[in-house]
Order: structure tokens, then sequence, then C-alpha cells
């Protein structure tokens, strides 16, 4: 493991498809560094039908000419109400590929869910930097019927090799 990069939501990308339900803003309602439980969240309402949400993230602090070893993307999710378990699973978009990870049945209670991606789904290749900065990262998050399920954070974390542009001269 190289060094790591925590990136959290900057705006609103590319689905923004779930409903507010503490916060000013989607962004904002699962953007904080702790998670903050109900304080601020956004849900997917009852019904089975999957919601999606996405958002951007900046991407400048992390250096250029890095080796990206994985991207790790994390949510932290619970189901309320009474019905059978909803489920939620990461999302990454990258160019044109948007990318779930494995679906978690949620509890009652806020747990924080991962998926890592070593390889950039998009290219089948090594993650770039310029990779990173067009990144889309979230959820789906599919309620059952009398359920919600809501999310109080997102975030990605970069795995990353810096790299040396230094010259070093005789010895």
């Amino acid at each position: 493991m190289g060094e790591l990069l925590t990136l959290r939501p900057l705006a609103v990308g590319s689905f923004n498809q779930s409903t507010i339900g503490a916060g000013e803003s989607h962004e904002g309602a699962v953007q904080e560094v702790e998670q903050d439980g109900d304080t601020s969240y956004v849900y997917a309402p009852g019904g089975g039908t999957a919601k999606i949400d996405l958002f951007t993230i900046d991407g400048n602090g992390l250096p250029p000419n890095v080796t990206i070893n994985s991207i790790t993307v994390y949510v932290t999710a619970k189901a309320s109400g009474i019905g059978t378990p909803s489920t939620v699973a990461t999302t990454v978009k990258s160019g044109e590929t948007t990318t779930n990870g494995g679906s978690n049945s949620l509890t009652g209670s806020y747990v924080e869910y991962s998926s890592t991606l070593p390889i950039n789904p998009g290219t089948a290749s090594a993650w770039t930097k310029y990779d990173i900065d067009g990144l889309e990262i979230g959820y789906v998050a599919t309620p059952s019927v009398g359920m919600e399920a809501r999310v109080t954070q997102a975030y990605v974390v970069v795995d990353y090799d810096p790299t040396t542009d230094a010259l070093f001269f005789g010895a």
C-alpha cells in the first residue's frame, strides 16, 4: 500500500435520484469527514425502485505523475422502516462507464460499506490522475416496500505511489 488520499463529494454528478432527508444539498448531506447519522442524509423512498446518486470529486490534491494502485469507494448507509431489507452498492462512473460494487443488505444502524477497484473499469487499465480528475463516485440504493435506504456519507480513497522526478548525480 502506498500513500492514501481521501476525496469527498464536491457537487452533484450525472445522477441525482434520491431525496434529501436532512441537510441543505445532496452533496452536503454525504460529504462529512465523520459520518453524522441522521443529522444529514439522503434517502431512497420505499417501493423497490433503485435510486442512483453520483458526485463529482476534486482530484487536485493528487500529485502529478503518480502511480495509482487502486481506489476504494465508501458509503455509510442504513435501512429505516418496516419491511424486507433494503440494499446499497457503491458506484463509480469513469468516462461513459458506470460500475456498481457488490450489493449489501442494510441493517437498522449505519454501517460503512466499500468496494476496491485496482483498475479503471472504463478503460480496463491502471487508474491515472486524469481518470481521478473526471471520476464520479456514489451509490445505488434500492429500498424495499415500506422501507427507506438512507445514506449519510460517501467518499473515495486513492492509494498511490508518488513518482520521483529528481535526478541523482555521481558518487
